[in-house]
């Protein structure tokens, strides 16, 4: 099979969008498959800046597709209650996804 990608004028290599979902297919497997995964709150900050920037994924997507990571069997975080949080407010207060992690760490804060 033959896969034509292209090249942006920022040097950006895109796939269509048939490649691209095999390659999200296969990698959810794999990430189930594993018996435990360590994902950083820098890690998910990260996939949601790529997620909205350079894919142009719809916000309400992104929040799902970063609640279904952190809601994975395989992964582990230091706290998935303030991921989830933050997740939040990053979707209903519509703030960058960093700004919403400091309001959900202000939160959390606050309640100990």
């Amino acid at each position: 099979m033959e896969i034509a990608a292209k090249m942006s004028s920022k040097g950006q290599i895109t796939v269509p969008k048939s490649v691209r979902e095999a390659l999200w297919l296969g990698a959810t497997a794999f990430l189930a498959s594993q018996p435990e995964l360590y994902l950083a709150d820098l890690i998910v900050a990260e996939t949601v800046y790529v997620l909205k920037s350079f894919y142009k994924a719809p916000r309400d997507q992104v929040a799902n597709a970063m609640r279904s990571l952190i809601a994975m069997r395989s992964m582990t975080t230091v706290d998935p209650a303030l991921l989830l949080r933050a997740v939040e407010v990053y979707e209903v207060d519509r703030l960058d996804f960093a700004e919403a992690y400091l309001v959900a760490c202000a939160k959390t804060a606050a309640r100990r």
